[in-house]
């Protein structure tokens, strides 16, 4: 299953989020062994590759990768307390994750869905 990861915070400027954005790219790919990638964006006109803000496109899901994602997931909320982050499934739904949420109860609810 693909899915997209899509971060956002009202208190990071775009160039903070995109510099976050790659690290969890390099991190995901390196540390939990999910296929994570910088989706870009088709531009007329445009000069070089633009990059969606915020946005990974994560490669095949399993029960034992979506555990990874999911803790990950919280560890990256206790260093960046105030993002959201919103993966979107391949077939549309959309499960937000955000520190108020991040709780072992709802954590296990996620993860259910993302299997």
């Amino acid at each position: 299953m693909t899915m997209k990861l899509r971060i956002s915070s009202d208190k990071m400027g775009d160039e903070r989020l995109q510099e976050l954005t790659r690290e969890l790219c390099n991190e995901l790919n390196t540390k939990t062994g999910i296929a994570a990638s910088l989706p870009t964006l088709e531009v007329e006109n445009a000069k070089g590759t633009l990059t969606e803000l915020g946005a990974l496109a994560l490669g095949f899901i399993g029960p034992d990768t979506a555990k990874a994602l999911l803790g990950f997931i919280e560890k990256l909320l206790l260093r960046e307390s105030h993002l959201d982050i919103e993966i979107t499934k391949a077939d549309g739904s959309v499960l937000k994750i955000n520190s108020k949420n991040k709780s072992s109860k709802e954590v296990e609810r996620l993860l259910s869905q993302l299997q």
